[in-house]
């Protein structure tokens, strides 16, 4: 069974899982492992440095099939169709010490620091316990994941669930292929609706500080739709254990400081990332400060809940497809919008004309949404010399969160906002069909392969390289050169370093050596001496004078006894 849907799996066509496998989706083996792993199904790949490596995921998988675990069949279950891995948890290795442990604790040298990891001879890892979880879909599973299932067959919709140790958050990785179909349904749903997305952001900015004060979950919405902060509204559980909202509608009226128009907003965000927004709004920070008095630092300031907001924006949309989140989504391409036109000063005529221009301009639109957004990732802090700052322990390495834009680009700005300004495909990086897409009749002939590699055999064994895919090698000998410039029976009388002086059929030549076998010949001319008269290869005897003689060389019999 398990032979039977890794045969199927490496027939899929979806480069993301085998023609462009990551890093971290490989495992490089011996040449010696070849045959056997072929024997079970697994493609073998070739990286760039001429590595050998297969599919970790479903090498994984395969090991995993064979444990007995059944599908889910209940349809009531979340986890329908997917397979149970009880031991999940983190891979156990093998230290240079001969410890055991954790990527997450490892033991420590004598000068305080972690010990790296063992290797085997392919490079890899030694893993003694390989217990963290693989799948095929577009999201890793967290190594601290409960109830956690995954899928044997790399073709179902969805590849694994699991979740959230603390809150029983269900997490959920799709396969690529589903996973690109969601997104489109979602930004075709979001064009579509958007041209009431704006009718209700422009109800809400016509609203003033009164007409906010006085309903709750207007203030709330305009908090998303006029300033871009996530709606919340999912109480979770953060890092220090204790619950709190990652959003508008879970602010207490600590996490606010109003001065006149402008508001600074801290709180924790999602993924206990920590929030510091300032946002400038008239209407809207006046409506806080009147919802805000007489409250505690620790009271909830927006007096509603999910429903009321949803039914709220429906009403204001006149759509009932609207989703509050939809508001977020629609200002920050408002702010993708701006922050083009600041960047391009209103010049633009033209896309960029290389891959990378075009990758830096994007990093940047999508870091200045990001900023707007709050988006934020946890890095290490490092010098200016680019060496890992530690704590006072000397063993926690110093971390701190900053703006990013990956966020924004995948998730929060319309891909067509890019379509403009995406380079013309180059013809060099045009598409190859690779085996995928070619019938029987268009894969090379297996003795095509054998005559390749009798032809680069017998050329390695020579020293000859061969350049540009030609049959014919670029190096040659110098008797070849001359043979295929008609000198068929040179007879040689005498060479130099750089030079041959050969006779053929009663002619004088010289031939000057090329760099890649190739001999230029060109007629000879001997010089006069002090005790001789000048001999010319013109037998009428009419010589020329010796600067008239341009198109001839000359060769010196002085420079050849010298040698």
């Amino acid at each position: 069974m398990a032979g039977d849907f890794l045969l199927k799996d490496v027939r899929a066509k979806d480069p993301e899982e085998l023609d462009q496998l990551p890093e971290n989706q490989r495992r490089y083996v011996d040449s010696t492992e070849v045959g056997n792993l072929r024997s079970k199904g697994f493609r073998i790949y070739t990286g760039k440095k001429q590595g050998l490596y297969i599919d970790a995921t479903a090498e994984w998988l395969n090991t995993h099939a064979q444990k007995g675990h059944e599908p889910i069949t209940d349809p009531k279950s979340p986890f329908v169709g997917l397979v149970p891995h009880p031991e999940h948890g983190e891979n156990v290795y093998e230290y240079e010490n001969g410890d055991q442990a954790t990527r997450l604790a490892p033991p420590k040298g004598d000068d305080g620091k972690p010990l790296k990891r063992k290797k085997d001879k392919s490079g890899n890892d030694v893993i003694i316990a390989h217990n963290h979880t693989r799948n095929r879909g577009n999201k890793g599973i967290p190594p601290g994941a409960v109830d956690v299932h995954v899928a044997l067959k790399g073709h179902l919709p969805i590849q694994a669930k699991w979740r959230h140790p603390k809150t029983g958050e269900l997490g959920t990785s799709y396969s690529h292929v589903r996973a690109k179909e969601l997104k489109d349904d979602h930004w075709n749903e979001y064009r579509e609706n958007r041209p009431d997305i704006q009718k209700g952001i422009r109800a809400l900015r016509r609203m003033n500080a009164e007409d906010l004060s006085e309903n709750p979950t207007d203030a709330c919405l305009a908090l998303v739709g006029l300033l871009g902060i996530r709606h919340g509204g999912d109480e979770r559980i953060h890092a220090d254990g204790k619950p709190t909202g990652s959003g508008a509608m879970d602010l207490k009226v600590g996490d606010i400081k109003v001065t006149g128009d402008s508001m600074v907003i801290s709180f924790r965000g999602k993924h206990d990332r920590p929030q510091r927004l300032v946002k400038r709004n008239r209407a809207v920070a006046t409506a806080i400060q009147a919802l805000t008095e007489g409250k505690e630092s620790t009271d909830k300031i927006f007096d509603t809940n999910n429903r009321k907001n949803a039914r709220r924006l429906k009403a204001l949309t006149g759509n009932n497809e609207v989703k509050v989140k939809d508001l977020r989504t629609d200002y920050a391409n408002y702010t993708a919008k701006e922050s083009i036109a600041s960047y391009f000063e209103g010049q633009f005529d033209k896309p960029f004309e290389t891959e990378k221009e075009f990758k830096q301009f994007q990093e940047e639109i999508g870091l200045a949404v990001g900023t707007a957004l709050g988006h934020k990732k946890k890095v290490k802090v490092k010098t200016r010399a680019g060496k890992i700052m530690y704590e006072s322990d000397g063993e926690t390495p110093k971390t701190e969160f900053v703006f990013h834009a990956k966020e924004a680009i995948s998730s929060y700005i319309d891909p067509e906002i890019w379509e403009p300004f995406k380079p013309k495909q180059d013809i060099q990086k045009a598409h190859t069909p690779d085996w995928h897409e070619k019938t029987p009749m268009e894969e090379r002939d297996i003795d095509e392969y054998a005559e390749a590699r009798r032809r680069k055999g017998e050329n390695r064994q020579w020293g000859i390289k061969e350049f540009g895919g030609q049959r014919k090698p670029l190096v040659k000998t110098w008797m070849q050169s001359l043979s295929e410039q008609g000198f068929m029976i040179p007879v040689i009388k005498q060479t130099t370093a750089h030079q041959m002086w050969f006779l053929n059929n009663g002619v004088d030549y010289v031939g000057t050596f090329g760099l890649n076998g190739e001999v230029f010949v060109e007629k000879a001319l001997f010089k006069p001496t002090f005790n001789k008269p000048g001999i010319s290869y013109n037998p009428s005897g009419r010589n020329r004078p010796k600067e008239d003689k341009k198109d001839v060389q000359n060769i010196n019999f002085d420079e050849l006894d010298d040698l």
